[in-house]
């Protein structure tokens, strides 16, 4: 939102205790957010919205996979369990993405690093209009997902 001040930018999460932080990271780095509180893509639904780009991290840990307490120590359940096999959101959000996005628009995801097999099933029997890459991080792991709506192929290059 600072970077680009044309956008109207959204955030929303389920709990009100991240969107606080959320909002005051907002004002002290002067970024016009407007945040909403609720679960998944409802809220955009409740208000009617229409998307050019939705960006999400869902949790995405299955929630048999042992981590370290590190993390399960300080992170609240919810913002990294992502059902058994780790795509319950996934599922949610790509059941409920066409509500809120424009016919030509976008979706990018982090994804966990050994999803890929998971989520390329997943897009293709839930989106299957739907262009779809899967790009490496500076690790060389399949981190993100990107989904591509009415456009031509030459989004999965440009």
């Amino acid at each position: 939102a600072k970077e680009e001040p044309r956008l109207h930018m959204q955030a929303m999460d389920i709990s009100e205790k991240a969107i606080a932080v959320a909002k005051e990271n907002a004002q002290i780095n002067d970024a016009a957010v407007e945040f909403l509180v609720g679960d998944m893509c409802q809220p955009l639904i409740d208000e009617h919205a229409q998307l050019d780009i939705l960006v999400s991290n869902p949790p995405y840990i299955p929630v048999h996979e042992k981590m370290e307490r590190s993390v399960t120590d300080y992170e609240p359940h919810v913002a990294l369990f992502g059902g058994e096999d780790g795509l319950f959101f996934y599922r949610r959000i790509f059941d409920d993405c066409r509500k809120v996005l424009k016919p030509r628009s976008m979706m990018a995801f982090e994804i966990g690093w050994d999803e890929k097999e998971g989520i390329t099933k997943l897009v293709q029997e839930k989106l299957p209009e739907a262009q779809f890459e899967i790009l490496k991080d500076m690790n060389g792991k399949d981190r993100i997902l990107m989904v591509y709506f009415g456009m031509g192929a030459e989004a999965l290059h440009s």
